[in-house]
């Protein structure tokens, strides 16, 4: 027989919602020593004109939005150039609209992620677009493979990309100064060190450091990069609701929803 459906865990969850809106968090920059706290307030300043600039009490209204109905929500750090005619570039904070594109190495075990040693964040794209994008790549499909929600990653109008963004590891080599200053010899600095004045060295130390990646692919090929981000962190923030752990497996869940955790 015909019926109404009310959602009812919707009035419990925008409660919540709001109650986060009315106090949101936010980040602090202290200075560790008497030194340094002129440049934390530079810092924080420069922090709180990027979110700003970037809308960010959105973002992450839309990230909580996901957090207390689906168990997870995320947002993004992204770069861009100032306009056409600049190299500079602004730092910007941008939502993920689809927080279940967003995909950490499983084997993370921080909750955060920090440990995470790659990310791989999905799109779909018209596949006019991507033609015109990548002219010389070839639309992969899944023609061969069987899974629940084939309609969702290939269709004719629309192609499925991903970036990918991992971890590299290479060697770097630091420097002790006489008067116990550790520098990089990269830098302005440790050149003209090493020009002018290399009695100062004392010590060399060889140590190893990751950089961040990133390329975007299809299905079966690199389309763009690989090319280094400018960050020593991936540029992905998640925020989760409450999940247990059972037999060493995630599972979380928002109001009205319980689920394995796609990543585990």
């Amino acid at each position: 027989r015909p019926c109404y459906e009310f959602n009812k865990v919707r009035v419990t969850s925008k409660r919540i919602i709001n109650e986060m809106r009315a106090n949101r968090t936010s980040g602090k920059v202290r200075g560790v020593e008497g030194g340094d706290k002129d440049v934390a307030e530079i810092n924080e300043g420069l922090i709180r004109n990027i979110w700003n600039m970037s809308d960010g009490d959105t973002v992450i209204d839309s990230a909580a939005e996901y957090q207390v109905s689906a168990g997870m929500g995320a947002w993004r750090i992204t770069t861009d150039y100032l306009s056409n005619q600049s190299f500079y570039q602004d730092i910007k904070i941008e939502p993920i609209p689809n927080p279940f594109c967003l995909y950490a190495d499983p084997s993370a075990k921080d909750s955060t992620k920090a440990d995470a040693r790659d990310w791989i964040y999905t799109e779909r794209i018209s596949t006019k677009e991507y033609k015109k994008r990548w002219p010389k790549a070839e639309v992969s499909g899944f023609e061969d493979t069987e899974f629940d929600d084939e309609d969702e990653w290939q269709s004719e109008e629309e192609t499925r990309i991903c970036e990918y963004w991992y971890k590299e590891e290479e060697d770097k080599e630091l420097w002790l100064l006489a008067d116990g200053k550790v520098i990089d010899p990269e830098t302005d600095e440790g050149m003209a060190i090493e020009q002018t004045q290399p009695e100062l060295i004392v010590k060399r130390r060889t140590i190893k450091v990751d950089k961040i990646m990133m390329c975007i692919a299809s299905g079966d090929a690199i389309l763009e990069g690989p090319t280094e981000w400018a960050g020593t962190k991936f540029p992905f923030v998640q925020v989760y609701g409450e999940y247990i752990i059972v037999d060493g497996k995630t599972y979380w869940y928002g109001i009205g929803r319980f689920g394995r955790d796609p990543q585990v």
